[in-house]
């Protein structure tokens, strides 16, 4: 499920111009680039509910989580090209609602969608944007 949820919004960013090593995930690829002129993204996935029960006759689990994305793009170039990046990340939340994603055999749904919201500056060279999820799998 992790796998899946990664996958989905690893594949938005790339499609929005973000490449695949400048993205970070949970305990993988912990430092984060240190371009200032460059973007880079940090995806991580929590499970604070793990398994809800069962689906139908099915007996598929379905397990809760939520996907929190910090896009950092160089200061002083306004919240455009966040949003532009996190816009593409949402069309592909809302997109997958209920389908299998890729050939992972997962099906997600999205919901409470939160964001993009600026984060308040610092000394850093990057303005970060936040956006999250929660998200129901269902793995049969």
């Amino acid at each position: 499920v992790r796998g899946a949820i990664q996958k989905l919004t690893s594949d938005a960013l790339v499609a929005a111009g973000i490449p695949f090593t400048q993205h970070c995930f949970d305990n993988v690829q912990e430092d984060a680039p240190v371009d200032p002129s460059g973007s880079y993204a940090v995806i991580n996935v929590s499970f604070p509910n793990t398994v809800s029960g069962a689906i139908g006759c099915e007996g598929a689990d379905r397990i809760i989580g939520s996907c929190n994305l910090l896009v950092y793009t160089p200061k002083r170039q306004g919240m455009k090209p966040a949003e532009d990046v996190m816009q593409a990340v949402l069309k592909e939340w809302v997109r997958v609602n209920g389908a299998m994603v890729n050939e992972s055999n997962v099906h997600l749904k999205t919901w409470n969608i939160n964001g993009p919201n600026g984060l308040a500056p610092d000394q850093r060279p990057h303005q970060a944007t936040q956006l999250s999820c929660a998200f129901t799998a269902r793995v049969p």
